[in-house]
């Protein structure tokens, strides 16, 4: 099922708000709002906008906003070099990425292949199964890049657990359109 999504970064203040419409048959949807304010993570999921089926948050939400708030940050280069990312080289082609904000730490993997692109992101990132969190390998495999505005970034993404029974992708993400600031 595709998902039609819009999201809206800050990231001077380490903010986002993913907003999706997902059609599940006719005249049936699912409404999802994910989101990263102040330092909270909170993801409410809708049946036709109006049944409330899903509300996660608490500091393992937020660990995981995040964590995927730094790893989108792919699609903002300019964002790498604020004071709240530091950087660790790990060897010639990775190096750890580790934000800290409002009391938790985060941290991701990005490899690099000989151009100096981003090829995968991986981290340790809490998973939610059966009321119950858990840390699990994450992984974001760059399939493809595009220029918007001149910038070139991923433009194709599979966001994928990599859990002991085998990989599970759970969202293949296309950016087709994408808007900067000036």
């Amino acid at each position: 099922m595709p998902i039609k999504a819009e999201q809206y970064f800050n990231v001077d203040s380490v903010e986002f708000i993913w907003i999706a419409k997902v059609k599940v048959a006719p005249l049936v949807s699912i409404h999802a709002k994910d989101e990263l304010i102040d330092g909270k993570g909170n993801l409410v999921v809708k049946l036709l906008g109006l049944i409330k089926v899903a509300n996660a948050n608490g500091y393992e939400v937020d660990n995981g906003e995040i964590t995927r708030f730094l790893a989108e940050c792919t699609w903002f280069p300019s964002a790498f070099l604020n004071d709240y990312i530091n950087w660790e080289a790990i060897d010639n082609s990775s190096a750890k990425a580790t934000i800290n904000h409002n009391g938790i730490t985060a941290s991701a993997i990005f490899h690099f292949n000989e151009r100096g692109e981003v090829t995968k992101i991986t981290a340790k990132r809490y998973r939610e199964v059966n009321g119950k969190f858990a840390l699990e390998d994450w992984e974001g495999q760059i399939v493809e890049y595009k220029s918007f505005n001149g910038i070139i970034i991923p433009n194709k993404v599979n966001v994928v657990w990599k859990l002991e029974t085998g990989d599970f992708c759970y969202d293949k993400v296309e950016i087709v359109d994408i808007e900067y600031n000036q």
